[in-house]
């Protein structure tokens, strides 16, 4: 299973690989090779460049993935592109590692994990994610939050709490939209298992989430400030034009696994996982906040997030969603035609990824 895993994903954008350079139409590609180059001739300390919008970003966040790549540069002898091409191709297959491995941890069938997980090739990553490289190296850390999540959520002492609360603030440094993206999750953790109610509890998770998000917060609201010079950036038609596909920047398949969740979360809630549940509320709520948003319900302050840039975090996240509600609806069927059912499912996922790769590749 993970050799198919691979193989697709390697055959999607493994070509990347073999260029120099990624030509995307769009500028943060190529500004993020300048940063690693800053970094790599006047060292960590250079954080001096100001971002187009007006934003001084480099001192806020994104140097995880800088120095990740100059590491690749200097251990491969790789030019600053050609590393940073390896670095987006390596994600973008880890990724699916993760949560092939992560989902059959979580006890999901064999066929059903592998399914989820080739399903997850099938929605548009190249414009809002791979062409702006920092965030979708961050998004490797999505299926490893998820786990630490739903082991937490299964505590009912959550003795993970804590180490949640850090690794969600620290995560502000890496990218904000997986910064807030996961302080959603942690908030909706907290008020699953009734953390609320342990006043102290809740007190140390807010110190432990404060302290670790400390290199984010301290330059971007206390030092540089937030401010952009662009004001198309907190439009609504700006999150608009960040989701450029059809199905609301997913896929046909995704629409249609959402409402089969959703179905077979009403006939058989009590067969479903907790955990699955309540991520499935978190996806579709994520969606429905960010419809909102692009019909102008929001306030230029809230839309300086540009969370619609989330749709491809929500979209891993769906996948483990939709493999558990697939193993709850067909847990109790003994026959072979469910195989191949997903079997022909996949195919057709298959090949419907490489018509999304070919359109919207650099």
């Amino acid at each position: 299973a993970l050799t198919g895993i691979i193989a697709v994903g390697w055959f999607l954008i493994g070509y990347y690989t073999k260029a120099e350079f990624l030509q995307t139409g769009y500028p943060d590609w190529i500004y993020h090779a300048f940063r690693i180059r800053d970094i790599q001739q006047y060292g960590i300390a250079s954080w001096d460049h100001v971002w187009s919008n007006g934003l001084n970003h480099w001192r806020a966040f994104q140097y995880v993935e800088h120095v990740l790549t100059l590491l690749v540069v200097n251990i491969a002898h790789l030019s600053i592109t050609h590393a940073m091409l390896w670095v987006s191709v390596v994600s973008f297959v880890a990724i699916r590692v993760l949560i092939y491995t992560i989902l059959r941890f979580l006890s999901i069938n064999r066929m059903v994990s592998f399914f989820a997980t080739i399903i997850s090739y099938d929605f548009s990553q190249q414009w809002i994610a791979l062409k702006d490289f920092s965030i979708y190296v961050a998004f490797v850390l999505v299926p490893l939050y998820l786990l630490l999540w739903t082991i937490t959520l299964r505590d009912k002492e959550t003795r993970f709490i804590y180490v949640l609360a850090a690794i969600t603030g620290a995560s502000w440094s890496v990218h904000p939209v997986v910064g807030y993206s996961f302080s959603g999750m942690l908030a909706l953790l907290v008020l699953a298992n009734n953390v609320k109610r342990k006043m102290w509890r809740l007190f140390g998770v807010g110190i432990v989430f404060f302290v670790s998000s400390l290199p984010f917060t301290v330059p971007y609201l206390f030092s540089s400030g937030y401010s952009i010079s662009n004001p198309i950036f907190v439009t609504p038609q700006f999150l608009k034009d960040t989701i450029l596909s059809e199905y609301f920047g997913l896929s046909l398949f995704f629409i249609i696994l959402f409402g089969l969740s959703w179905a077979v979360l009403l006939l058989k809630s009590a067969e479903s996982p907790r955990w699955a549940k309540i991520l499935l509320f978190y996806c579709t709520a994520y969606l429905i906040f960010i419809y909102f948003g692009q019909e102008g319900y929001y306030p230029s302050f809230v839309n300086k997030f540009q969370f619609s840039r989330a749709i491809p975090l929500i979209a891993f996240l769906a996948v483990f969603c939709f493999a558990a509600f697939l193993q709850t609806m067909f847990f109790s069927v003994k026959s072979r035609m469910v195989s191949v059912v997903l079997c022909v499912l996949t195919a057709v996922s298959v090949s419907h990824s490489i018509q999304v790769a070919s359109l919207y590749t650099g």
